[in-house]
């Protein structure tokens, strides 16, 4: 699977993928699945929706370079405000794989859902962050 994210990628390409949730013993528990258009679908979606989770996300190093790493202020969705920072950049490409290539674990002691309203309340504030912060 990480053969198929090199093959599509390059400097300036996040490659995002569907995925399985599965339980503690490996049981199917449904698809994680989402599809857009093109990259300003993406942009939107994104900005609008938070549909999408870092675990089936490759993120081309150079991006890291020229965008910089994920934030440390933040005690969570750091991932979500870097994502967001990168529909900001230039030249940043979002491709999709229309395929599982990967399986997300669901279980009892996740920290998403523990913290759940945590984050959920954090949404609005990384995005009024990053519009003052970088001009959205």
């Amino acid at each position: 699977l990480v053969e198929k994210k090199l093959k599509i990628s390059d400097d300036n390409t996040i490659i995002l993928g569907c995925g399985d949730k599965i339980d503690k013993d490996s049981k199917f528990l449904g698809a994680i699945k989402f599809f857009w258009d093109n990259n300003s679908d993406f942009i939107n979606r994104v900005w609008n929706d938070c549909f999408i989770g870092m675990t089936g996300v490759m993120i081309p190093y150079a991006l890291f370079n020229r965008i910089g790493v994920f934030p440390e202020h933040l005690r969570y969705s750091e991932d979500y405000y870097w994502i967001l920072r990168s529909t900001l950049s230039e030249n940043v490409n979002y491709k999709f794989i229309p395929e599982i290539i990967y399986k997300k674990r669901i279980h009892q002691i996740r920290l998403s859902d523990q913290y759940s309203n945590e984050i959920i309340a954090n949404i609005p504030v990384i995005k009024k962050e990053i519009m003052d912060t970088y001009g959205k």
